[in-house]
């Protein structure tokens, strides 16, 4: 094999990366508009002044619970995304960003996710990767396989901590 070939080809992979902050948002960053998540549960720690244009920390918001209606909706946008990103913007393939804590993580977590009912419900992990696996499926479907990309952690920060002290 050519000395630099592997670095080479994976130079020349040119990825969007698409996330939705979910709760992780700030209305100071969205036009005042109250974030969304699976659950309204605030992030228990305060936005840094780095990540909001008044330079100061600040206490994050409850955000608004998502609709069964509205959900679907959400799914099509990141399909949307990966499809204007690869079609339009001529990148190589879409990261669905499925960690980090920003929405389709908080869907995935029993933490943040405490909807009693409904196909995107908390009570089991079947339940709560749903909307991972919609979106996903459908990108999929539209793209190909060889389109996307996705980075998953689908245990929350404080369960694998519970874990690991047991």
């Amino acid at each position: 094999m050519e000395e630099g070939c592997i670095v080479d080809s994976v130079h020349a992979t040119d990825l969007l990366q698409l996330m939705h902050g979910g709760r992780a948002a700030h209305p100071l960053n969205n036009n005042g508009e109250i974030p969304v998540a699976p659950s309204p549960i605030a992030l228990t720690h305060r936005t840094g002044a780095g990540f909001n244009p008044t330079g100061k920390q600040v206490d994050n918001v409850i955000p608004r619970e998502l609709t069964d209606e509205e959900i679907p909706l959400i799914i099509n946008d990141f399909i949307s995304a990966a499809n204007h990103a690869i079609e339009i913007a001529s990148f190589d393939g879409a990261e669905i960003h499925c960690a980090s804590g920003y929405l389709i993580n908080q869907f995935s977590c029993p933490s943040s996710n405490k909807r009693e009912s409904g196909p995107y419900n908390g009570k089991t992990l079947e339940f709560r990767c749903k909307f991972l696996f919609d979106i996903l499926e459908s990108t999929v479907m539209l793209l190909g396989v060889r389109k996307w990309f996705f980075e998953s952690r689908l245990s929350c920060p404080t369960r694998i901590w519970k874990r690991r002290t047991r």
